[in-house]
């Protein structure tokens, strides 16, 4: 039997050692503070997944650098979840709610975040790592295109 996938992004945007977190307005995370980010499209690599849920969700533009996080969970359907965090260079705007999906969108220290109680451990976890440079950051190797542009390794 084949898993069923859902595949989800989140973007670690750090602007002047702040980082960049939505307070969600629905499902079971409603008023929790996370990372931004959601599902990866039909035809859409995860770079570009990440860079348009970030913008989408937040109104601030930034590039996806690599993978610093990878988690995986097993749904009580059979499903398999698995979400990407990827480190993000901020590029440009400020922080605007969606309101179909957040309350609030704001850049945090991590002083300032750990303040907050309702901020879900893995984006705690996951920030913590960055900010504290205990990750390894996966980069994408542009150099290597094996058989289209739209082919992404990340080593």
């Amino acid at each position: 039997m084949r898993a069923k996938t859902v595949l989800g992004v989140g973007g670690v945007v750090v602007r002047d050692g702040r980082v960049l977190m939505v307070q969600h307005n629905y499902g079971e995370l409603d008023g929790c503070w996370l990372l931004p980010g959601g599902h990866v499209q039909e035809e859409e690599n995860l770079d570009a997944a990440v860079e348009r849920e970030v913008l989408e969700e937040t109104s601030i533009r930034a590039k996806a650098l690599g993978v610093v996080a990878v988690r995986s969970k097993l749904l009580e359907e059979g499903r398999l979840e698995v979400y990407i965090a990827f480190l993000m260079e901020y590029l440009e705007g400020e922080p605007r709610c969606e309101p179909s999906e957040n309350q609030a969108v704001a850049f945090y220290t991590w002083s300032e975040l750990e303040k907050i109680k309702v901020a879900t451990p893995l984006s705690r976890t996951i920030i913590q790592s960055v900010l504290k440079g205990e990750c390894r950051e996966i980069k994408p190797r542009s150099d290597f295109r094996y058989d289209s542009p739209a082919y992404r390794l990340y080593l």
